[in-house]
């Protein structure tokens, strides 16, 4: 008989009298639009992994996302031969409380501890009986004796959103192009965790056009989609097979939500993108001095703006706390993002994962702060967790949040800008030579 299979995410609820840091939490939204108040869209985040691997594992597997423990001893109570556990550094405190719940009320069930927690600097082989620090797909097969060389499937995966406790129009389904990434920030945990390679899961433009025609095949109406990938448009080939195979499909105007690096954006006309369907970029803004090498290309002054001229809204993700940075540097800095525009933006403190180069870095230099690093609730962005030459830890937090308030009382709720990114969209494309971009 073939094995039974439990994969979950960690238990909920969440918040600080739960040990959980600020941002920790289900809500897709809440890290990058805490300040917006009312005007932020609500939407739980799924865990996604287990669910790629339950899709393409052939013993029988349930799926829990964000369970209570009462709701995950329940289960666990069903009988099963391996429980999968994913979890981040943040949340390993709810992971510790479930392992320690199957050993109490399944004991003779193997635990699986899974997700980028595995790369924390603790010997995780005493909690668990095995430990995935890779892709987890090819691992669970392994595992299970199952076929590792048989293709891939994307699982079906839709989410929807709320506004002002009302259903956003429209829901969004979620492929997985890929997993890592090859431009190896030094702060960037994921990067890290897959030794700076990216790990293909649609290897072509066409399979990525594929996909999205096997998800309409499911949901007919469904228009909006996020691609899951690091840096979506790095490998330009296949950015130029995706561009080639939507010109030729018949796929009504879509909604296309992507990551990418200003170096592989530039590789691209915004004309390009929109032709995609592509019209909300996830990019890395950093810092103005920081060096990394996927900055390296158009300015962003220059994409942000060509990018709303075609309707094409960003999100600019910031961070405070770089070496160079000092209070004046990161205000000057804020205010050059703001007058760009961004339709919405994050702000994190710079902060070394286990793994990465900066905390080996910062750990050579003695400069870890060893007590913050242990405490869950202080890795989540919203923290400093080392010596910085030019800030206190309160000062920086303080600065971060004062950021947030800032922006959204300047260039007002995310939901707005989206929509007059697209009226500006409007203004320049109606008359555009593709029908598909004028019914858009």
């Amino acid at each position: 008989m073939a094995p039974r299979v439990l994969l979950s995410s960690v238990i909920k609820p969440f918040g600080p009298e739960h040990g959980d840091g600020f941002a920790v939490t289900s809500d897709a939204n809440y890290q990058v639009l805490w300040a917006q108040d009312a005007f932020r869209p609500q939407t739980t985040n799924k865990q996604w992994g287990i669910d790629f691997i339950a899709a393409n594992i052939e013993a029988p597997t349930t799926c829990l996302h964000y369970p209570t423990m009462r709701q995950f001893v329940r289960e666990l109570k069903r009988g099963y031969d391996y429980v999968g556990i994913a979890f981040v550094s943040p949340t390993r405190h709810k992971m510790k409380a479930m392992v320690q719940a199957v050993r109490q009320q399944a004991p003779q069930t193997k635990i699986v501890l899974g997700g980028y927690g595995t790369a924390w600097g603790e010997n995780l082989s005493v909690l668990a009986d095995h430990v995935c620090t890779g892709e987890g797909v090819a691992f669970m097969r392994k595992l299970l004796g199952e076929d590792e060389s048989r293709p891939l499937v994307q699982p079906d995966i839709i989410q929807s959103q709320r506004l002002f406790s009302l259903p956003m129009p429209g829901k969004t389904g979620f492929l997985f192009a890929g997993l890592g990434c090859p431009n190896g920030c030094d702060f960037c945990a994921t990067s890290q965790y897959f030794k700076r390679q990216h790990i293909p899961f649609l290897k072509t433009g066409d399979s990525m056009v594929e996909a999205i025609h096997a998800m309409r095949r499911r949901h007919p109406d469904l228009t909006n989609f996020t691609i899951t990938d690091e840096d979506l448009l790095l490998n330009e080939t296949r950015g130029r097979q995706f561009l080639k195979a939507m010109r030729a499909s018949n796929l009504p105007p879509l909604s296309i939500t992507i990551f990418s690096s200003v170096k592989a954006l530039s590789q691209f006309t915004a004309s390009e993108l929109v032709e995609m369907g592509v019209d909300l970029v996830w990019v890395g803004y950093e810092g103005q001095r920081s060096g990394y090498g996927k900055q390296v290309g158009r300015s962003y002054a220059d994409l942000f703006s060509d990018f709303r001229a075609h309707g094409i809204s960003v999100l600019a993700s910031a961070i405070l706390g770089s070496d160079y940075q000092t209070e004046a540097i990161a205000r000057q800095e804020f205010e050059d993002l703001l007058a760009l525009e961004p339709s919405l933006q994050q702000f994190l403190i710079y902060g070394p994962p286990h793994g990465t180069p900066l905390h080996t870095r910062l750990k050579a230099e003695g400069r870890l702060d060893e007590e913050r690093m242990r405490m869950p609730e202080k890795i989540d962005g919203f923290s400093l967790l080392f010596r910085h030459k030019a800030f206190e830890a309160d000062q920086i937090e303080a600065l971060q949040k004062e950021f947030y308030r800032k922006a959204f009382a300047r260039l007002g709720p995310s939901v707005f800008r989206i929509v007059a990114t697209w009226f500006a969209g409007y203004r320049n494309l109606r008359d555009h030579a593709q029908p598909r971009i004028r019914e858009k």
